[in-house]
């Protein structure tokens, strides 16, 4: 891999690379030994203390030491630069979505909940993540079972991953299999979210997650744990509720009050799609990048095509 990037390097020439992820590890060794080595710009989606996996953080601590300039997804994930890598004042840029993308055709909420089997009357609960630990999906099990008796409410678990097998065993033995629908890995997200009433996340560390800023595009009210950059993506009691991590007992309060306050589920549906419009739009992103580039002197002047 590494020889075959040094190969396109030396074909392209770049001015800037910008890596994400793991991706440093491999562009820092393939541009050693290059007459004119690129500039690299590094993005940090997660607190650096989980910026890489366990056995490879002092490659990257190593490969951050080279010159490479950092940009964070949010203010939490900049402050853990300073703690790791004794980087100060990083630059944050929010991660961006194509917002437009995600507003579905009119008509197809009901179709998904026919199609997945879901009355109309129900409440709508959704999930997109990863079956990892750090989704810690189990807690969510836990209190979805605290409240799903009082109400008519489903949970729709989509994603995938090692954990699937023991979370379908939790949901039996809490006795809620039959109002838990785990969806498995798709390709029809925003038809999903726009069959949902709220977006519940319980991770015990998170970024900048896609998937939140997905739920605010369709419109949905968020209920997630307040770790990392979430407090400043989803504004407690105005875009959702945020409660502490590994708190089963308060996640379920939160999402019963979601289920029956219809008005302040409202307000914060709307508050939701108003600030992923204007704050967590793709444009916004990609000119913010721009900005940060011609700021450290990267190339000349230029303009975000979309």
């Amino acid at each position: 891999m590494v020889a075959r990037l040094r190969k396109l390097l030396r074909t392209l020439q770049p001015h800037v690379i910008h890596t994400h992820l793991s991706a440093l590890r491999y562009t820092i060794a393939g541009v050693i030994g290059l007459e004119r080595a690129p500039k690299i710009v590094h993005t940090i989606h997660r607190v650096a203390e989980r910026d890489s996996e366990f056995g490879f953080r002092w490659l990257q601590r190593w490969c951050i030491s080279r010159g490479v300039t950092l940009i964070a997804v949010s203010d939490e994930v900049a402050s853990s630069c300073a703690r790791v890598y004794d980087r100060r004042n990083v630059p944050v840029i929010p991660n961006g979505i194509p917002v437009s993308r995600h507003l579905a055709r009119p008509g197809i909420s009901n179709e998904t909940r026919r199609a997945l089997g879901l009355d109309n009357d129900c409440f709508v609960f959704t999930c997109v993540a990863g079956f990892r630990r750090v989704k810690n999906h189990a807690t969510l099990l836990e209190a979805f079972a605290r409240m799903s008796k009082q109400s008519s409410v489903r949970l729709l678990l989509a994603g995938q991953g090692e954990l699937r097998n023991e979370l379908e065993e939790l949901a039996h033995r809490l006795g809620i299999s039959e109002q838990v629908l785990f969806l498995g890995e798709r390709d029809d997200v925003v038809e999903i979210l726009a069959a949902s009433d709220a977006f519940v996340l319980a991770s015990t560390s998170e970024g900048n997650p896609l998937s939140v800023l997905e739920a605010m595009s369709a419109g949905l009210p968020i209920v997630a744990t307040a770790v990392g950059g979430m407090p400043e993506l989803v504004r407690n009691e105005t875009d959702g509720l945020l409660v502490p991590p590994g708190d089963a007992q308060s996640l379920a309060r939160a999402m019963q009050r979601l289920v029956s306050d219809s008005e302040s589920r409202l307000k914060m549906s709307e508050a939701a799609r108003e600030r992923a419009i204007t704050r967590f739009d793709a444009g916004a992103m990609a000119r913010s990048y721009i900005e940060e580039y011609e700021r450290l002197g990267m190339f000349a002047k230029c303009e975000v095509v979309q």
